[in-house]
């Protein structure tokens, strides 16, 4: 719990640099409500995959550390990808 709390502000900005694809996407092949939709979606995802990722971590040995930072580097990945594809 320590370490996500740490590693929170990192997340956070992660997630906001992975929100400006949607913002910035192709609005004419999708509408806004897709969007937000898609948007939503993936942040719950993140939400549940983060707490099952620490959750497992305890189960599984894994350090603390690695698995707090785990999901924000899936998200960082995730963000790089898609701003390739944008451009």
């Amino acid at each position: 719990m320590y370490w996500s709390k740490l590693f929170g502000p990192l997340t956070i900005l992660a997630m906001v640099l992975l929100a400006i694809p949607f913002v910035f996407g192709s609005v004419r092949h999708v509408s806004i409500g897709k969007q937000v939709l898609l948007g939503f979606l993936v942040g719950i995802a993140f939400f549940v995959g983060s707490r099952l990722i620490g959750q497992m971590g305890i189960v599984y040995g894994v350090p603390s550390v690695l698995s707090a930072l785990l999901p924000t580097l899936i998200v960082i990945a995730i963000t790089i990808w898609s701003y390739r594809r944008i451009r």
